[in-house]
């Protein structure tokens, strides 16, 4: 996996993290839809869809501010068997401070790898996830590829059900179908399929643990997130 951060480092400027990929080490890398991450001529490249854009500027409920410009980042695999995606961020608050946050990586169904959705925190079950509780109202993230990042403009929270007969409603509407086995969630909307893994993670700010997800758009290399929603 090939690590490339895009736009300029200040809050303002699009920094967001892209992700390539290749059978050997010294390449060729592309991504997803087959794009390689080599430009002709230069280009305001923040809001271009070539490469896996891991996210990109976001505010979850919980967040009094959202965040923006993370990259600068670095990968390993611990010693716990987990892969960690250590990077820095800023926020939506106007001014140029920044700080370290760390998120597990996960490998979807296609070999793609994707961020959990809140920061990584101790003591959180590594349980896998049965079918009965992916069922319930989530929390959504679709990670859009156009952002005003000039205006502090984020990604906020839409609302989403995965229903027990495998229908999706809500702002997103489609079907869903998960493999306990393998942690992996399919998720169709509009024609993309959402190739998505499920974990427990605690929401950030809270002591409370939720099912949540993270996946990538097969056809449009759209991030998303989810997580299901509890009373905090």
């Amino acid at each position: 996996y090939l690590f490339v951060t895009y736009g300029g480092l200040s809050a303002r400027e699009g920094y967001n993290m892209r992700v390539f990929r290749s059978t050997v080490p010294d390449g060729d890398y592309v991504d997803e839809l087959g794009n390689t991450p080599f430009y002709d001529t230069y280009e305001m490249n923040f809001n271009d869809s070539r490469g896996v854009r891991l996210f990109g500027a976001y505010k979850w409920r919980t967040f009094t501010t959202g965040h923006v410009a993370q990259g600068h980042n670095s990968a390993f695999v611990d010693d716990d068997g987990n892969a960690y995606l250590v990077y820095h961020t800023r926020t939506t608050k106007g001014t140029e401070e920044h700080f370290v946050r760390v998120h597990r990586l996960l490998v979807n169904e296609d070999g793609w790898l994707c961020a959990s959705p809140y920061q990584t925190q101790p003591d959180v079950s590594d349980a896998k996830v049965t079918e009965s509780e992916i069922y319930g109202t989530y929390e959504t993230l679709l990670h859009r590829m156009i952002i005003d990042y000039a205006n502090y403009d984020v990604v906020t929270v839409e609302g989403m059900s995965l229903n027990q007969d495998h229908t999706v409603t809500g702002c997103f509407e489609g079907t869903w179908s998960y493999d306990e086995n393998t942690g992996y969630l399919n998720i169709v909307m509009d024609g993309v399929t959402y190739k998505c893994v499920v974990l427990h993670e605690r929401i950030e700010d809270s002591f409370v643990e939720t099912v949540v997800f993270t996946g990538l758009g097969a056809e449009n290399q759209l991030t998303i997130w989810g997580s299901r929603s509890v009373d905090l």
